[in-house]
Formats: C-alpha cells, sequence, structure tokens
C-alpha cells in the first residue's frame, strides 16, 4: 500500500587491497552474502552485466549476517553482497579511501522498491479509514524526519545506542532523499518498477511466475490518505 524507498539499497563491496576493482572481477573471488534464489539470480545478473563469469563466483554462505570491510580486510571474504549503502557500508574501521561500495542500482540491477509498508485484505477492507490514518501519519513522519534530521537522529539513538552519532546521521542523509519519488512524493508504488521487476523475479525463478504482480498493491488508499490530510 505505500513505498518506504524508490531506489535499491543493496551493493556490492570489497577493499582495495583485494585487487577487486569492478564487479566482473568477482570471476574466481569470494563473495560473502545470503544465497537465497533471488540473492543468487542478483549476483549472477551483476556480474554478467559487466562481462563477468557468473559461474565462476565463488559463494561463502554469510547466512543473516552482515559483513563489514573489516571482516574482509581480516579475509573472511574478498567482497559482500546484500550490504546496504545507506548503513552496513558505512560501518567498520577500514579507512574511506580502502573502501569500494557499487550500488547495485548503478551496476545493472533492475530498478525495484527495497521496502514495501503492505497491510492484510481484510484490514483494508474492513477498516480503510483506519489504514488512510496511519498512511497519512507515516507519510508526516517520514516528511519530519527528512527535514529535521538532527532531531531525527536523537530519536534514533534511544533506539539504537550502541551506534556512534556520526554513523547514525551519515546514514540518515543518505537514506532521507530514497523515501520519495522523482516528484517528492512519498509512498508511491512505481509500477514502471513493479512490473520489470517481477518479471525479472519470475525469469530468475525467484517467484513462480510474475502474473499477479498488478493485483499485489495497491496506491488508492495512500491517495485518500493525502488527500483526506489536505
Amino acid at each position: 500500500m505505500a513505498a518506504v524507498n524508490h531506489r535499491a539499497l543493496e551493493a556490492i563491496q570489497t577493499a582495495r587491497p583485494t585487487g577487486i576493482t569492478r564487479p566482473r572481477d568477482l570471476a574466481g573471488r569470494r563473495l560473502a552474502y545470503n544465497p537465497t534464489p533471488r540473492g543468487r539470480a542478483m549476483v549472477r545478473h551483476l556480474v554478467a552485466a559487466d562481462g563477468g563469469d557468473p559461474d565462476a563466483v565463488i559463494t561463502v554462505d554469510a547466512g543473516y549476517r552482515e559483513l563489514t570491510v573489516d571482516d574482509i580486510a581480516a579475509g573472511e571474504a574478498d567482497a559482500t553482497f546484500g550490504t546496504y549503502w545507506s548503513w552496513d557500508a558505512l560501518r567498520g574501521d577500514l579507512p574511506e579511501e580502502q573502501r569500494l561500495t557499487w550500488p547495485v542500482d548503478e551496476i545493472g540491477a533492475p530498478r525495484y522498491h527495497s521496502y514495501l509498508l503492505g497491510t492484510s485484505e481484510s484490514l483494508a477492507d474492513a477498516r480503510p479509514d483506519l489504514v488512510r490514518a496511519f498512511l497519512a501519519a507515516t507519510a508526516r513522519g517520514y516528511a519530519s524526519a527528512a527535514a529535521d534530521q538532527v532531531g531525527a537522529r536523537a530519536l534514533l539513538e534511544r533506539v539504537i545506542p550502541y551506534f556512534s552519532r556520526p554513523l547514525i546521521a551519515r546514514s540518515l542523509s543518505l537514506v532521507a532523499p530514497t523515501w520519495t519519488d522523482a516528484n517528492g512524493n512519498w509512498g508511491v508504488i512505481d509500477e514502471t518498477r513493479m512490473g520489470p521487476y517481477a518479471d525479472w523475479l519470475a525469469r530468475h525463478k525467484a517467484v513462480p511466475h510474475a502474473r499477479d504482480w498488478r493485483s499485489s498493491y495497491t496506491n488508492d488508499l495512500l491517495a485518500t490518505a493525502a488527500a483526506g490530510a489536505e
């Protein structure tokens, strides 16, 4: 019922001492990620898009763990996939000049919304007023966080107290622009992303088929929530 991010947040990350300078260099190297069907498909797509051999990539099953550049420097892997360029890629002690981070939507990935906000059809049918009120409040919250990042950072520090203030501040400044589309709208789900991405997922067998993608979302609740807020 709403899009949270209007671009992909995933990235491939490596460290300069590995000698990897572009995605195709991952052939023959150890790439740490969670090898789900979708993850494997994306890795193969990105390496092939740069002219590399996806069959030659050595998978290091990291499960749900997100390796940092410090782990790469320590030799656990040569690179990572799935790291968020607006969060995980910022962590670690390795100097910035020794890091290489490639957002996937800059190296050939299909366009997609990283996160979508959903509800059940039963709640949307039974209490559309409640859902619209929630969407209106959420839109105001994201707008406020983007406009007042100092205030947003102070709130975030209360729930993620073990991360440094500069890290949270930098992450906020990077991710906030992804919260709105090219027209400055929060939440609007883009069918030019949804359709091609659904087809891509089906083609790579990450989902059984793509025929129901149009029925998987609606912008109607968001539109009426915005109209009511005005």
